[in-house]
């Protein structure tokens, strides 16, 4: 099984010495399940895949840009992305992909009220008969977030920050806000360099809170069973 990371955002340094996130989601996902080859397609460069096949299913990664800027490999990145939806083709979104994937399916993505939302954040299983009582705890860095699903998406995820933090569609999509590739380390020095932008008493928090345990794992391993069809 090959998936392939479309990566729509660059770790620039000092965050490199931590890898791409081709790296990071190679990591999580060898976690999991050993099998699988994990490809990186560096979109903002402009490299994108030949065919849409090339891959059993695709991951399209976090980014610092908005789902709303203008780039020329931005266009290409949703050009490609509307082919496999349109394909329905294994789809996976993670933070900007979840932003992307709503947008072109017709919901919506703007800044969120409550401002930035980092640090290791609770979301709540939606898509079981668990009355949302499962508790997803994943690390969460970003300023934008989904505010309509698309019309037919299944809300699977939800955190008082962020109402809307993951979703499906049909059997060939599905989405996190959260970011089960981060580790504590990464982060920790991601938002070091977004301090000033977070602002201080979030920042604080933010760090804090890395000690808590996270369902990186788990959510690796929803991924690989999406993809097997499972």
């Amino acid at each position: 099984m090959r998936i392939g990371v479309l990566e729509a955002g660059r770790v620039a340094p000092p965050l490199d010495a931590h890898g791409d996130y081709t790296h990071m989601f190679r990591k999580l996902v060898y976690e999991v399940a050993s099998d699988v080859e994990v490809r990186g397609y560096k979109s903002t460069l402009g490299e994108q895949p030949e065919q849409s096949d090339e891959c059993d299913a695709w991951i399209i990664s976090g980014s610092a840009h908005c789902v709303h800027d203008d780039f020329d490999w931005l266009d290409q990145l949703k050009g490609f992305v509307s082919q496999l939806l349109s394909e329905r083709g294994k789809t996976i979104g993670v933070c900007f992909g979840h932003q992307l994937i709503a947008e072109l399916l017709g919901g919506e993505v703007e800044k969120a009220r409550v401002g930035w939302c980092v640090g290791a954040t609770s979301y709540f299983d939606q898509a079981t008969d668990q009355n949302g009582e499962r508790e997803v705890r994943l690390i969460a860095s970003h300023e934008d977030q989904v505010v309509r699903m698309p019309e037919g998406a299944r809300l699977t995820l939800s955190a008082a920050s962020c109402p809307i933090a993951g979703f499906a569609v049909e059997d060939h999509v599905i989405t996190v806000q959260g970011h089960p590739e981060f580790t504590p380390d990464f982060a920790h020095a991601l938002y070091a360099v977004r301090r000033e932008a977070i602002g201080e008493a979030r920042y604080q928090q933010a760090v804090t809170s890395l000690h808590l345990s996270l369902d990186n794992l788990e959510i690796a391993r929803e991924f690989v069973r999406f993809i097997r069809g499972g």
